[in-house]
């Protein structure tokens, strides 16, 4: 079986490098399949990348963004045919009528092979509701070419529990991660003071102020903790943040911290005692098991116990190291993650390790994308 993993998304910016991790760790995992080679396509700037599973590059480079857009929608096509792919795994991206138009015609030629879309967020208009323009008349094509979807898609790859989108039947599955690529944490961080952590491309469906909404509370009403919050990460915003701070004068328990990656991170990770995964997806829509979060599934194979504001598949009732907020617009009361902190931490001393073993069992992309494998391997050429 000889699978391309296909996606637009532009890798040289450096808030997609979440992004960048997990479509790697997912070919990665397709490839451990016996029998199957993966190849990975890409852009990173000006250059298309067409990483190929013997570890080698083909770069295709550019010398605008026009070039790369009639690339991307038009030209890779020519490559896909050459290289006689069996099937194409494609993260959605905002479609369009040329890139509609030459999905239907590779199916054209090769019907008898397989097409997977993966849809990361279902429904997930709601997630460009304050976007510009420009953007929401891409979001409109995007629309437009759905309908054409059900002539070229065998399957959409869904993190929700619907059994059909827009007429195409579903595989239901949920995020995953590479255990084994995430810096695990090897003992309980000490305290005080007690952080929390908020690590994410900020935006509005992470929530984070209603915890900072809620540390001003806390503040106000003069209590000995010593708790912190701690903001790693940029994004659009992080202004509204950094204004919310200010204006409810909690600027010496919440750190900004930019953006930071590699050591600088780990270190950072290993000194917090709980992580925000999102506590905002209702702001989208999807707060009831339509889509779920990559961060909560990091923080689980770091062996950091975290908040959720929404309803996940994979951390219920029955997993003790997340705790679950209402999907409202409340405040976050820091007491209230203090005392769940002490809660697993008192019954279960190494925690983090607990964490890590149970994700590297049931997180990990292989068995995630076990779904996928099992509907390929039954539709061989």
């Amino acid at each position: 079986m000889k699978v391309l993993f296909f996606t637009k998304i532009d890798f040289n910016i450096p808030a997609t490098g979440g992004l960048f991790r997990k479509v790697k760790a997912q070919a990665k995992a397709l490839a451990q399949t016996d029998g199957w080679t993966v190849d990975l396509f890409y852009i990173q700037g000006k250059e298309a990348i067409l990483e190929k599973y013997d570890g080698t590059f083909e770069r295709q480079t550019f010398g605008s963004s026009r070039q790369r857009a009639i690339y991307t929608n038009q030209g890779i096509f020519d490559l896909i045919l050459a290289k006689g792919y069996d099937a194409i795994y494609m993260r959605h991206f905002l479609l369009n009528p040329v890139l509609i138009w030459h999905l239907w015609r590779w199916r054209k030629e090769q019907s008898h092979h397989r097409f997977i879309l993966e849809l990361p967020t279902y429904p997930y208009r709601p997630e460009f509701r304050d976007a510009p323009l420009k953007v929401k008349v891409q979001v409109w094509l995007d629309q437009f070419c759905f309908v054409f979807l059900p002539r070229i898609v065998d399957r959409i790859v869904t993190f929700s529990r619907l059994s059909r989108i827009r007429g195409i039947p579903t595989l239901e599955t949920d995020n995953g991660v590479d255990p084994e690529s995430i810096t695990p944490i090897l003992e309980a961080p000490p305290q005080p003071p007690f952080r929390i952590l908020g690590l994410a491309n900020l935006n509005i469906w992470h929530g984070y102020d209603r915890m900072i909404r809620g540390m001003a509370e806390w503040k106000l009403l003069n209590h000995t903790e010593k708790i912190r919050f701690e903001i790693a990460g940029s994004g659009k915003e992080e202004q509204n943040l950094r204004d919310l701070v200010n204006d409810l004068d909690v600027a010496d328990i919440v750190t900004f911290h930019g953006f930071i990656q590699g050591a600088a991170l780990d270190e950072l990770i290993a000194q917090c005692h709980v992580g925000i995964a999102s506590l905002g997806m209702h702001r989208t829509g999807v707060a009831d098991g339509q889509t779920t979060t990559l961060k909560a599934r990091e923080f689980a194979a770091r062996g950091l116990p975290f908040l959720l504001g929404y309803k996940d598949h994979d951390f219920l009732e029955d997993y003790p190291y997340c705790l679950v907020v209402p999907a409202n617009e409340t405040p976050v009361d820091p007491r209230s993650v203090l005392a769940f902190y002490q809660d697993i931490s008192g019954q279960d001393p190494v925690y983090f390790t607990t964490m890590r073993t149970d994700a590297q069992e049931r997180l990990s992309w292989t068995a995630k994308l076990s779904p996928v494998v099992a509907y390929l391997e039954t539709q061989k050429p």
